[in-house]
């Protein structure tokens, strides 16, 4: 638990690892997954959203 005075401080720390110790590509497609399944319903599954944009993307490129 997270003493509300210190959530912003410990929100930085966790950013600031984040940055240091990941690539942008994996980041970038997280954040991409999670704000493309925000209105999704509870029962969707982040996978067969990828999927359907992916298959969409490969057709237009061809």
């Amino acid at each position: 638990m997270v003493v509300p005075d210190e959530l912003l401080l410990i929100a930085k720390a966790i950013d600031a690892e984040t940055v240091e110790n990941t690539s942008a590509v994996p980041v970038a497609l997280a954040r991409r997954i999670l704000w493309s399944m925000l209105g999704a319903s509870s029962r969707a599954r982040p996978i067969d959203s990828t999927r359907k944009r992916s298959s969409t993307t490969w057709r237009a490129r061809t």
